[in-house]
């Protein structure tokens, strides 16, 4: 009876783990998305390469879902750039857009993945 009694205790423990989308797990490690700039000036004169070319999405499915939200699409696009490694993203452009493949309307953001030197 105990042995079933703890067990049952570790199995409730275990069910209150909670994910935070905002940290991505790598090892033991936590990454934060990477910093958005708008623009260039906002750079400052920061050296930076560029990683690679990102987006991020927010789908509105049907009519009857929430219409989709271009802040949802900008941070799927830093947690995109930040899983490539890199720690800023220079924002190219987000737009709503219509009568996509797959969804009613699109938020859609892209941008340039960059390491900056701090």
């Amino acid at each position: 009876m105990r042995k079933i009694t703890l067990g049952l205790f570790a199995l409730a423990l275990a069910g209150c783990q909670t994910y935070d989308p905002i940290r991505n797990e790598i090892g033991s490690h936590y990454r934060l998305p990477a910093k958005l700039y708008k623009n260039a000036a906002e750079l400052g004169g920061q050296k930076y390469t560029i990683v690679a070319e990102v987006n991020g999405a927010d789908c509105q499915i049907s009519t009857q879902d929430s219409p989709p939200n271009i802040t949802t699409a900008r941070q799927d696009m830093l947690m995109r750039a930040s899983k490539l490694g890199a720690n800023a993203v220079l924002l190219n452009s987000c737009e709503v857009m219509g009568n996509v493949p797959g969804c009613y309307r699109q938020a859609v953001c892209s941008g340039s993945a960059l390491n900056t030197e701090n």
